[in-house]
C-alpha cells in the first residue's frame, strides 16, 4: 500500500507543480509583453544594426589598413636586397 500511495502523492505534485509553472511563466510573458510595444522593438533592431554594420566597417579599415602596412614592410625587405630577398624585380 506505500508504493501506490506515495506514486499518488508523486503524480500529484508533479502535475500541481507543472500547472503553477505554466502560470507563472504565462503571468511573466504578458508583463514583458506590456512592457515593450512594436516601436520600441523595431527601434532596438535598427539601432542593432547600425551598430553591428558600423562595427564591421571598422573592421575592415583596420584590416586594409594592416595589410598595407605588412605590404610595405614585404616590399622594402625585397627592396633591401636581404638574403633570401629579390632585389632584381
Amino acid at each position: 500500500m506505500k508504493r501506490p500511495t506515495w506514486l499518488a502523492v508523486g503524480v500529484v505534485l508533479g502535475a500541481g507543480g507543472a500547472l503553477w509553472a505554466e502560470a507563472r511563466l504565462r503571468r511573466e510573458v504578458r508583463r514583458t509583453v506590456a512592457r515593450f510595444d512594436r516601436a520600441d522593438v523595431a527601434g532596438g533592431v535598427v539601432r542593432a544594426a547600425r551598430e553591428g554594420s558600423a562595427k564591421v566597417r571598422d573592421a575592415v579599415d583596420a584590416g586594409r589598413v594592416a595589410k598595407a602596412r605588412r605590404e610595405a614592410e614585404l616590399w622594402s625587405t625585397l627592396d633591401d636586397g636581404r638574403p633570401g630577398g629579390n632585389a632584381g624585380r
